[in-house]
């Protein structure tokens, strides 16, 4: 045959191809049928390469170097012998590190310390009997970030993997595969048993990070344990994809809860109700000429330079002070309009306390979620109370009086900061600008304002070696700041929060602390305020809009025996003792979590969702924890001897829980 014929049969074979992923689609992706089926290509395209390989081309240059696939089924082997992830794992602490790290006496942080040292014992083995790492050669989760030519995923799809999660930016690659790959045989092979397929195309990379967190909350968070994501080409695009991730992956790894955390929120929920507290309203109207400007205060180091600022301009905005922030106004002589707190633990009040003012405190209307303790809402002068989002108290009002009307603010976690920009959203601000809301720091002596607690009447309390943090973030007016844990998972969950807003207002960051995408960076000498508001009369409204809900301490107390037996008997099916009786391969051992999760999820959206959230953050930090160190461990062998005693350990921490919560809360137990 000539040249131009074969060149004629390929693109007969290519167009089939096409016709029939379209067909497909049709059917199965009708989002991509109708995307695609007059798709013009903009930047790349198929061309013959002079090797006379079928190839992607654009700005002058081949994607593929060689064969592409050869080269890409080369690729994916060389990546799943030690593929790139982010392994979840934790370190043993000795005593010392221990208590100052975990001052409040919880045993969940003991119990995983202990789960640490096992699998630290066979890592220390690994690493004596010299082994060679050998995969597992099974991935609950896997993330490609690339379609190319679809070659790698056709391995791919004959490998052991539960969860495929396919995102290709650039929609002219992913035009290119509907040529060249059988997308209706690469989806089949995902619809098997126990197996699932994602496909996002052409997407910020924002929704590509929240499709994580989606598809956790279905299959099993504990399944990030191992999170492989395989960057198939390099592009411009792909490698801002691949920085964001793990930029931002800590999203996904935070926040998971702990069942004595919910006991705590149970019995603060319980004591606030009693008091017969007043609550946000569920659905609050602003009319558009009250929409406010409102100043977010955090004690972040910028906000001693923002402080005079503050005081001069209190009269033009809403004044909402967050946390520790309420010291540093109460040195500067600033009574905020607002104080937020979140923190359900006594911590919150030793650090009130420092302030030694009542009628300081009469002055001052707080913001709080309902699991606060009851000796912070009762040193206000007025108390505003809303639902905390995915908490035990929470559900238990929610399950006992579907119909309670009081707000529930979402994005409100896990710092004061973020619970003040949810309080904005809810307020449809049409101005928010944040001072001190640092999420980072530049000196690591200095991690909040030098007029805070931190470094006066606490300052022995308080573990300072936490924010000796070697991390870095972009700062808000260029350069770096360190960052810890706790303040790049506020940071991710108010970008968030400001992209979700459904006001239609401007945020601007002027505080010297980390960049925070969704606020405009702006220096204080900048602010030139644009409108005019009756700060008076919008303070008044949402200090009158307080209403008594119809949520009864009796009628809680009656509902938790109910639910509380439900969730006992929950903890007995995630610690059924056959298991511990069986020889279980890894694969066995991350089926049983799985099994678990399931048997969790089945109570989501149900009138039991109760026993479901007080469960789901230790069973999830276990089995997560259980599923790094298999991945982590070098053999087969150490890994089946690591998972029967986490299984075991397991089984033992989820029993003490139930003890724990049945001596509290259950009348038999009492």
């Amino acid at each position: 045959m000539s040249d131009n014929q074969n060149v004629e049969m390929l693109r007969s074979v290519l167009q089939l191809t096409f016709n029939k992923n379209l067909a497909f689609f049709r059917t199965q992706f009708p989002h991509l049928f109708k995307r695609f089926k007059d798709y013009q290509a903009q930047n790349y395209g198929l061309e013959l390469d002079p090797k006379g390989n079928l190839n992607i081309a654009g700005n002058g240059n081949f994607i593929y170097q060689d064969d592409p696939k050869k080269t890409s089924i080369d690729q994916a082997k060389l990546f799943l012998s030690k593929p790139t992830r982010s392994v979840y794992r934790i370190s043993p602490l000795d005593a010392n590190d221990r208590m100052r790290r975990h001052p409040m006496g919880f045993l969940h942080p003991l119990y995983l310390n202990k789960l640490a040292e096992i699998a630290q014992k066979y890592v220390k083995m690994g690493n004596e009997y010299k082994l060679r790492y050998d995969p597992l050669n099974y991935y609950p989760f896997f993330s490609v970030v690339g379609v190319g030519l679809g070659y790698h995923l056709e391995y791919l799809a004959e490998q052991d993997i539960g969860h495929l999660y396919i995102y290709e930016p650039n929609e002219d690659m992913f035009y290119a595969s509907m040529f060249t790959t059988d997308w209706e045989w690469l989806v089949g092979k995902f619809t098997e048993a126990n197996k699932s397929i994602t496909i996002l195309v052409g997407v910020p990379f924002e929704k590509y990070l929240e499709g994580f967190q989606k598809l956790f909350h279905k299959f099993g968070l504990f399944k990030a344990g191992c999170l492989p994501v395989y960057q198939h080409y390099a592009s411009e695009e792909s490698d801002e994809v691949m920085k964001n991730f793990f930029k931002n992956v800590v999203a996904i790894y935070g926040g998971f809860g702990f069942f004595e955390d919910e006991i705590l929120s149970v019995r603060n929920t319980l004591a606030n109700v009693k008091l017969k507290p007043d609550f946000l309203p569920e659905n609050l109207k602003v009319n558009e000429e009250l929409r406010p400007r409102v100043f977010v205060c955090g004690s972040g180091p910028s906000i001693d330079d923002a402080i005079d600022f503050i005081k001069n301009n209190q009269e033009k905005a809403v004044v909402v002070s967050c946390g520790t922030a309420l010291k540093v106004f109460h040195k500067a002589g600033i009574v905020p309009d607002f104080h937020i707190e979140v923190e359900r633990t006594k911590g919150v009040k030793e650090f009130l306390d420092t302030i030694d003012d009542p009628e300081y405190f009469s002055k001052i209307t707080l913001i709080a979620m309902q699991n606060v303790m009851s000796t912070v809402v009762e040193k206000f002068g007025q108390t505003l109370l809303y639902l905390k989002p995915n908490d035990g108290g929470t559900d238990l009002i929610r399950v006992t009086h579907p119909k309670n009307n009081i707000a529930h603010l979402f994005g409100s976690n896990p710092t004061v900061t973020n619970s003040a920009v949810a309080v904005c959203n809810y307020l449809d601000a049409k101005e928010v600008y944040l001072f001190g809301v640092d999420l980072g720091y530049k000196d690591p002596n200095q991690h909040h304002s030098k007029d805070s607690a931190y470094y006066n009447e606490l300052k022995d309390k308080v573990n300072h070696k936490r924010f000796n943090s070697k991390k870095t973030a972009e700062a808000n007016f260029g350069g770096t700041v360190f960052v810890n844990h706790v303040f790049d998972w506020a940071r991710t969950s108010m970008e968030y929060a400001l992209r979700r807003k459904t006001s239609r207002g401007d945020c601007f960051n002027c505080s010297d602390g980390a960049k925070i995408i969704g606020a405009e960076p702006l220096q204080i000498d900048d602010i030139n305020f644009g409108y005019e508001f009756d700060k008076n009369k919008f303070v008044s409204l949402v200090k009158n809009m307080k209403f008594k809900s119809t949520v009864k301490y009796d009628t809680l107390s009656r509902s938790l025996q109910k639910r509380g037996t439900v969730l006992c008997d929950m903890i007995d099916f995630f610690t059924d003792e056959r298991f511990l009786e069986m020889e279980l391969t890894p694969k066995n051992i991350i089926e049983i979590m799985n099994r678990n999760y399931m048997h969790l999820m089945s109570h989501d959206g149900s009138e039991e969702i109760f026993g479901m959230r007080m469960a789901t953050g230790s069973l999830t930090y276990i089995q997560i924890a259980i599923l790094g160190f298999l991945f982590t461990l070098k053999s087969p062998e150490l890994r089946t001897e690591f998972g029967k005693e986490g299984l075991a350990l397991l089984h033992e921490y989820l029993q003490e829980m139930k003890y724990i919560f049945e001596s509290e809360f259950m009348e038999e137990r009492k």
